[in-house]
């Protein structure tokens, strides 16, 4: 079970709801990001002492005391710990995934595939209802995908901690010392080796936005 449950905070499973820092409610991201991390080191620590503890009972069960030993590897605990870089940027994912209706803050799992649209399940924060996020150089328009994420981040996390949590997540994709987060952000999502890259690693090589 415990193996079942770390698989499905990620969006790959069928059974996916949310993004795991959303779980941990807080007014900033690396504060969501610590109680996942701890939540995280709990599950695989229990795991692996599960599995062990299996072990044993196996080998008193057929006298193997002499041929092997209980422990387990790290490697070989078959549940993924909390990685900053990694959950920060697929924060940033699955930002972009409820900017375009393909998940909600007010629902979980997967909301919109195709189909008829209904903007009813968006309150909290809107999607896009023609599901286009303009990405250009700077600014053009009001609703272009940097301003949609910052105005995502503000609706999560609230207005306060905004610039903090811009700047946390700015620095899992590389931010320079002086570049501010939301240039940071631009360019990320401009740039084919970075944005459009991680996109489709989580996708198995097959992109969906």
């Amino acid at each position: 079970m415990i193996s079942k449950n770390g698989w499905d905070y990620f969006e790959v499973s069928w059974n996916f709801e949310k993004h795991p820092l959303l779980k941990f409610p807080s007014n900033t991201i690396e504060s969501s990001f610590r109680q996942w991390k701890e939540f995280t080191k709990t599950q695989f620590n229990q795991l692996k002492e599960n599995e062990e503890e299996l072990n044993r009972i196996f080998i008193d069960i057929y006298g193997l005391q002499n041929e092997i030993t209980p422990d387990v590897k790290d490697e070989d605990v078959t549940v993924r710990e909390a990685d900053l870089e990694r959950d920060r940027k697929n924060f940033i994912l699955y930002a972009v995934g409820c900017m375009l209706g393909h998940y909600s803050l007010d629902e979980e799992g997967l909301v919109y595939a195709g189909g008829s649209f209904d903007s009813d399940h968006y309150h909290t924060f809107q999607s896009d209802e023609n599901n286009i996020l303009p990405i250009l150089p700077g600014s053009y328009f009001e609703e272009d995908i940097v301003t949609r994420f910052v105005k995502y981040v503000e609706v999560t996390y609230g207005e306060d901690t905004l610039e903090g949590n811009l700047q946390f997540l700015a620095d899992a994709i590389g931010r320079r010392k002086n570049v501010r987060p939301r240039e940071a952000i631009r360019r990320y999502f401009l740039t084919l080796s970075q944005f459009y890259e991680d996109h489709t690693k989580t996708y198995k090589r097959t992109p969906i936005y």
